[in-house]
Formats: C-alpha cells, structure tokens, sequence
C-alpha cells in the first residue's frame, strides 16, 4: 500500500482518506449554509473566537474552502501529536520523544525562544508544503522557471531568493514565507490582501499594538521614520531578524566567528558585519550590516534638500548621475569624503553604530 509524506513520519493512503472524511463532517457541520466555503462568522458561531481562523485561509480570500480545512486539520493533528503536554507549545524535548532527535526544531521555532507554538508551527508547515508544491523535479530547490509554472509570472521571485544566486532553497523560502504571512497578519484594515481588493500594504503604529500588545519595536522596522511600516521595510527587519536567529546556534543574543563559519563555511564577510570589531556581532550591528547590504531606500533631489536647505552635494555623491541618489551610493561617498584618520573602515562602522 502505498503511503502519502505526513509530517516526518508517512501515513497511509487508507488512514489519510479516513481522516479526511472526518473532516469533512466536521466542515459541514460548521459551514451552516452548506455553500462549500466557511465565513469568519461561521467559525466564530462555532468556536466562539476567529483563533486559527487566519491560519487556514491559506489564500487569504477571506473564506475558507474543504481543501484548506482538510490542510489546516492535518496540521493541527500533527500539533497536537507533538504537544504531549498539551500546554499550548512543543519544546526541544517533546520533539525529539516524537521524532528521535532534534533535527527540524530550529527551523520551526522561528524567534529562537526554545519553543514552537502554534503559529510558528503551522507557518513552516504551510511553507514547507507550499515549496513541495513549487519543487517540480524534487531537487530540492525552486528556479524562476518553476515559480513562473506555478504563480504565471516571476514577481516575488527575487524577494524570495534571499542570496540573489538565482534559485530558492528551502530556508530561503520558509524565512520569506513566514515574513510574508506575518506582514499579512499585521496589516489588518481589510478581509484581502495584495490584489484582493483590500489591505493597504503598510502597518499603522494602531496595527501592530493590536498585534503585539505595545508599541515595541515599531520605530525598528519604520526605516523612514515616517510613522507607517511599508512591505519593503517589515521584509528587510523581519528577514535580518530571522537570519540573525538561525546564525544564532546558541540563543545567546550574539554570533560568534565559529557560528558564523559554522553557518557559511568560512569566516568571510564576518569582519564587515562586526562593527565595533569586538569580535562578536550583535543583533543591532547583524541588522544595520544586512540592510546595508541589500538598501531598500533611494534618495531624490527634492528630499536632499528638504534635508540640507540645498543641492549642494547632491551630484557629487550621485556616482552615476541619476536622478535619485542609492543608499550604496549615499555611504561610499560618506565614507570616501572622510578617508585619512581615522581610517575608513572605522568611519563605516561608526555611521552605521551612530557614533559622533
């Protein structure tokens, strides 16, 4: 008999078709007008709150179909198989008494705490079946011709290659996947998101106190300081965050150059991401270095001189003559100006850490 892929174990074609005749019992009960699809009032009616209700409206149409709630169902199963304690969350321990060792647990605990709750599981789930989906020839990675089959076009596809090399592998998309459907989760003013006739696409200060409880971390991600956080600046602080934590092998809020090799197999490129070449990067240096390594920010001339009352300067850190002035540009031109003593790379590293 043959058997379908289930979590890390598999399950049999007999035992799936059981299970979700199950839950599709379970879904006409709840789907009071028999319309094949579940309103957020129609699990509200049945569960008292709209808890998970995001979770398993896996295209974000506001509805959820059969397939979806089969799907979420399945995940929320393999949960609860996991949360022995059923306490809510699944610790290093309860994951290794499930599947023999800890291999997977820090892919899943995506703010490195120690534990998976709920959320985090079902998003690297999602995730993983969704790249399973988008992997045609199971090699294991995702070209641009294989998005393009799937979604009919290569938008998205660059923001998902997080190295720019031209494919997508599974840590890549599981951390841009799991950024896209929190930004998702944040930006609350309607029922759709993106082309579904809805969502605005930035996060109002109200938003994420409604999400996160306190105003924390906001000024973080708002890059412009212009009070809203747009999709550009939630991908370019949440993926650095990500990052920073699968770097972190430890938990101890710090890499050092063995995780760091131990991550990307030589200690390239540590140097520059140390700013006070203390030998160690903090989680500040890690995000200021990674956004400078990937600006998401043009300068115009009209804002250079809302900033300095002038246009002087402006052409002479415009390295190509273009009408609006790059972040790579912007720091070449201000470490340049200021080469001698200290030294260049000093001054680098103290623009970046706000030093006088």
């Amino acid at each position: 008999m043959k058997a379908l892929e289930h979590g890390h174990g598999r399950i049999k074609r007999e035992d799936w078709i059981a299970m979700f005749d199950n839950f599709m019992e379970e879904f006409s009960a709840i789907d009071r007008d028999q319309d094949g699809q579940l309103t957020r009032e129609e699990w509200i009616e049945k569960f008292g709150n709209d808890d998970g209700f995001d979770a398993m409206d896996r295209n974000k149409d506001g509805k959820i179909d059969d397939q979806e709630f089969a799907q979420g169902m399945r995940i929320q199963q393999e949960l609860n198989q996991l949360d022995a304690d059923r306490d809510g969350k699944v610790t290093r321990a309860e994951w290794i008494a499930r599947y023999g060792s800890d291999a997977g647990f820090e892919a899943y605990d995506l703010d490195g705490d120690g534990i998976i709750d709920p959320d985090e599981f079902r998003k690297v789930k999602v995730a993983k079946e969704e790249f399973d989906a988008l992997d045609v020839d199971r090699d294991g990675k995702i070209s641009r011709e294989e998005w393009i089959e799937r979604y009919g076009t290569a938008e998205g596809f660059d923001a998902y290659d997080l190295n720019g090399d031209g494919i997508i592998d599974p840590e890549e998309f599981r951390m841009a996947h799991a950024t896209e459907e929190e930004m998702k989760r944040l930006d609350v003013e309607s029922e759709a998101w993106e082309n579904h006739a809805g969502r605005d696409q930035k996060i109002t200060r109200d938003e994420w106190i409604s999400r996160y409880g306190s105003p924390d971390g906001f000024e973080e991600y708002d890059l412009n300081g212009d009070g809203v956080v747009d999709p550009a600046e939630f991908r370019a602080v949440h993926l650095a965050k990500l990052e920073f934590q699968a770097l972190d092998a430890n938990n101890d809020g710090k890499i050092s150059r063995e995780e760091w090799i131990a991550r990307y197999g030589s200690d390239a490129g540590f140097d520059a991401y140390d700013l006070d070449g203390d030998g160690i990067i903090d989680a500040d240096e890690f995000r200021k270095s990674k956004l400078l390594e990937k600006p998401i920010y043009k300068i115009s001339k009209t804002e250079w001189i809302a900033r300095y009352g002038t246009e002087v300067g402006y052409d002479e850190y415009s390295k190509h003559g273009q009408a609006v002035l790059d972040a790579d540009e912007f720091h070449y031109r201000f470490y340049a100006s200021k080469v001698g003593s200290p030294s260049k790379r000093q001054l680098g590293r103290r623009a970046l850490l706000g030093a006088n």
